[in-house]
């Protein structure tokens, strides 16, 4: 069972005492929501979704509570965000201040991919670089992940060098223990010996091919011999595993020269450069104004791949299927029957996904 703690002095907080004042709903799911939501303060960030979760025995109507989260996110006590595969969330700031989060008890690592702002704190720094989080082989791929987005890539390497002496030290130990056993037979008989297990291949040495992939990329824009590093490279290896190769050698050829905006700094526009080529799924037609749902007016875009002009039929990928079987797919219009987000509605509105909903029929 999950509690959460309330500190004496959480009522002196001025923006707590605003929420009293002007959504008394908002500062009470603010603070139901230390109890609900990971030791990371994340949660979902869609009101049906985030009630559920929160107070799943209050009936309350979405836009309520999407003004109680609108509240909250004005007075700088959460923050929305989307990950890479598009999911809304919202982190609660500062969680770890606003609770006693005991990272050296062996948290485990995040369910959901963290936003780019979250700041780690020292503990947790500590926690996943110390010996015990490095001989804990659950979730150790996730947990490396964490490691590559947090730590620089000499502190990786050094990691993944104790982690390497640490686990054979560990299973030395474990065979000298089983060869402690008295042997059985007798003392001049042959004793069987156990079939000797196929060691596993060592990794190479050179670039995995998530690490090739991101650096064609990369150098397509920066040039030739130019090094992807930085936090949030788990991001994109992530995407990789998503899209795959054929995508991202496309993706190269379709970025080479890009010009980076003056002002950006190199890697985050690198980052987000790859996230928006990979994660659009529309466009608006430049030669055509949202005025129409007939003709080529919405662009959708499988990755870099193809383009497809105003046609839903084809989206399966875009859980047509799901809407479908759920009564909610007009198939003499290609829209929805009631609003859904990143579809045209038969309202007359598309429904982008965070923005406000645009007229697409007169």
């Amino acid at each position: 069972m999950r509690y959460g703690r309330l500190h004496a002095q959480a009522g002196e907080n001025p923006e707590v005492g605003t929420m009293l004042e002007d959504c008394p709903l908002a500062a009470s799911l603010f603070f139901l929501s230390f109890c609900r939501s990971d030791l990371y303060g994340i949660l979902p960030a869609e009101p049906r979704r985030y009630r559920s979760v929160v107070a799943p025995a209050a009936m309350l109507r979405p836009e309520t509570v999407a003004e109680a989260i609108r509240v909250q996110e004005e007075l700088g006590l959460v923050r929305r965000y989307t990950t890479s595969d598009g999911e809304e969330l919202l982190q609660i700031v500062n969680y770890h201040k606003w609770q006693d989060v005991r990272w050296a008890n062996g948290v485990g690592p995040p369910e959901h991919e963290l936003p780019e702002w979250w700041e780690p704190p020292q503990e947790f720094m500590d926690w996943i670089t110390s010996d015990k989080c490095l001989r804990w082989q659950k979730h150790a791929e996730r947990w490396w992940s964490i490691r590559e987005r947090y730590c620089s890539a000499d502190v990786v390497l050094q990691l993944r060098s104790r982690c390497a002496t640490l686990n054979k030290t560990q299973n030395t130990v474990h065979k000298n223990d089983s060869n402690d056993s008295p042997a059985s037979g007798d003392a001049g008989s042959e004793q069987p010996k156990s079939p000797r297990k196929t060691r596993a291949p060592k990794p190479p040495e050179d670039d995995s091919p998530a690490q090739a992939a991101i650096r064609r990329c990369y150098e397509a824009v920066f040039g030739a011999g130019a090094v992807p590093s930085g936090a949030g490279y788990s991001g994109l290896t992530k995407l990789y595993q998503e899209h795959g190769e054929d995508v991202f050698r496309k993706l190269a050829d379709r970025i080479r020269g890009r010009q980076q905006p003056e002002g950006t700094e190199q890697w985050a526009w690198f980052k987000k450069l790859m996230r928006d080529e990979l994660n659009a799924k529309f466009k608006w037609l430049a030669d055509t104004g949202p005025d129409r749902r007939k003709g080529a007016f919405i662009r959708l875009r499988d990755g870099v791949t193809f383009e497809y002009e105003a046609n839903w039929t084809f989206g399966q990928n875009y859980e047509v299927k799901a809407q479908r079987a759920a009564g909610n797919w007009n198939e003499e219009t290609g829209c929805t029957k009631t609003p859904v987000y990143g579809f045209c509605c038969d309202d007359g509105y598309y429904y982008p996904t965070g923005e406000e909903p645009v007229r697409w029929a007169a």
